[in-house]
């Protein structure tokens, strides 16, 4: 059983060369919702023929919500989630999600 702190969604979180956002998805998977996080960066990049602006993503499965948003000793905001280890389960979830956000990155 791991535990999921939330990170708010509005937040821009700045790097060094740009800033990134995450995105909560719950994604029905026979019957039980799996808590699946978007990450999207944004930045300039510099190429040979001039200068531009590139947006990445990448989505991250995190596990089968048991406790969804709780709030911890510390006052966070967390869920508790079973790890998906079944590898049928993961190709599962890997073809819905490759489909529905047309993107190959996708981590267990």
């Amino acid at each position: 059983m791991i535990e999921y702190v939330h990170i708010s969604e509005d937040e821009e979180i700045e790097t060094s060369g740009g800033y990134y956002q995450v995105k909560e998805k719950l994604l029905d998977y026979k019957g039980k919702d799996i808590l699946c996080i978007r990450s999207e960066a944004h930045g300039p990049i510099s190429l040979c023929c001039g200068c531009g602006y590139v947006t990445a993503g990448s989505i991250f499965v995190k596990g089968r919500v048991v406790e969804w948003k709780t709030k911890n000793e510390a006052g966070d905001l967390v869920s508790k989630l079973e790890t998906i280890e079944g590898t049928k389960e993961q190709q599962d979830i890997r073809k819905i999600l490759e489909a529905e956000y047309n993107t190959s990155s996708i981590n267990f």
